[in-house]
């Protein structure tokens, strides 16, 4: 099976940057409260993000649409990251490092395809 192109952080980045109404990469490194606004460049330049920094100040983007432009640029009813948290009591860190744990085990198998 032919595991599918991710694709470039540039166009991930332009549609954050479309999703909010941004002109340049400074306001978007803002919105993410990145200290310096050459930080989107070097993602532009090593074609990588941090897709967990963008989780956690965008939750309001659907990720379909943010990685690869299909459906609604956000979905039906946000997910309320908080409130599942609050449910499950389930504290944040530990929430973080399972779904960590999760892509690198989905990546590793994938690998091995």
């Amino acid at each position: 099976m032919k595991k599918p192109k991710l694709p470039k952080a540039t166009e991930m980045l332009d549609r954050l940057k479309e999703f909010y109404g941004y002109k340049y990469d400074t306001d978007l490194a803002r919105h993410l409260k990145l200290s310096e606004g050459s930080a989107i460049g070097n993602w532009r330049r090593r074609d990588t993000l941090d897709i967990f920094l963008i989780a956690k100040y965008c939750p309001e983007i659907d990720l379909d649409w943010l990685l690869w432009g299909r459906g609604d640029k956000a979905p039906a009813v946000p997910p309320d990251v908080d409130l599942i948290l609050e449910k499950s009591g389930m504290p944040r860190e530990q929430l973080i490092s399972l779904v960590r744990e999760a892509l690198e085990s989905y990546l590793l198998s994938d690998e091995k395809k």
